[in-house]
């Protein structure tokens, strides 16, 4: 889909901004992030344009956090929120959605406290930012060299509890597992599970055509037909126990542990402990010597 030239609200070291009007009194606001501020200005600041559009029938408001820090920079979020409201009013807008993936899917969540949007549609949220992340999540060095150690990261509590309708999707391998566990359950809240992808589930969704599908019934409000497109392409809703697996099954969990040299020396290592022989490695090659203990 050719993307029409945006007009450029704002551009500044924290935020590009960017609005496409469409032809209804929908907005979507979209936010995304970058980690290289070059990519910011090799323009794609209508990310995501194609998938929440809806063929130029929807605006289409696109906010990208260029220091890739949650938007935690002070002020931020306050500048951001007064200027959605803003076009929202110039526009004439009565419905106002919002969408995001990984931080962007964050950062709408905590949008939602202040704008109240008549939906949100989040894909691979972050949910924790805390101690926790530190603990089970390896992907946040990559996050940390861009936020002061003394700066607070506010939760995104407030805004899992101000929506009307939330929809949050998350894989379930790697930590997004833990991601998806740390989710509260709250009425407000659709929460799907797909147990064979991890962080990118955006993109096997998008390859498959499901996601732009996903997308317009959200937006339509067929929640019906989204609960069945999202299960027929092997999500769970959170708190299932009976489920169809998709047509031709879930992609299984390689054995990875077994095809590696550490498995293969720890199980040496146990053999030896029950057999109480000594294990040791000469040379980098691990043999056993026959010392009882």
């Amino acid at each position: 889909m050719k993307i029409p030239q945006p007009k450029i609200l704002l551009k500044d070291d924290n935020l590009v901004l960017a609005a496409v009007a469409g032809t209804s009194k929908r907005l979507v606001v979209v936010v995304a992030s970058y980690d290289l501020p070059d990519k910011v200005i090799a323009p794609r600041p209508m990310r995501y344009y194609d998938l929440v559009s809806q063929g130029g029938r929807n605006s289409v408001l696109c906010a990208t956090d260029v220091k890739w820090d949650w938007m935690s920079t002070p002020g931020v979020l306050t500048d951001l929120t007064q200027r959605i409201r803003r076009y929202a009013q110039e526009i004439g807008a009565t419905e106002i959605y919002g969408y995001g993936n990984s931080g962007g899917a964050r950062n709408i969540i905590q949008l939602n406290e202040y704008i109240d949007f008549d939906g949100v549609f989040a894909i691979a949220p972050q949910i924790d930012a805390g101690a926790a992340l530190r603990a089970f999540d390896n992907s946040w060095s990559a996050w940390e060299q861009n936020i002061p150690k003394e700066r607070n990261i506010p939760t995104i509590t407030a805004g899992l509890k101000a929506g009307r309708n939330i929809v949050i999707l998350h894989g379930l391998r790697g930590a997004d597992a833990a991601h998806a566990a740390m989710t509260p359950y709250l009425p407000n809240v659709r929460h799907y599970l797909f147990p064979d992808v991890g962080h990118t589930l955006s993109k096997p969704l998008r390859k498959i055509g499901s996601l732009l599908g996903m997308v317009d019934a959200f937006l339509d409000g067929r929640m019906d037909d989204l609960h069945a497109q999202l299960t027929t392409a092997g999500a769970i809703p959170r708190g299932v126990l009976e489920y169809t697996p998709p047509k031709g099954g879930w992609d299984e969990q390689e054995s990875e542990p077994r095809q590696s040299s550490l498995f293969r020396r720890r199980k040496k290592q146990l053999r030896a402990w029950i057999t109480g022989r000594r294990w040791t490695k000469n040379a980098g090659v691990s043999s056993m010597e026959g010392t009882k203990k």
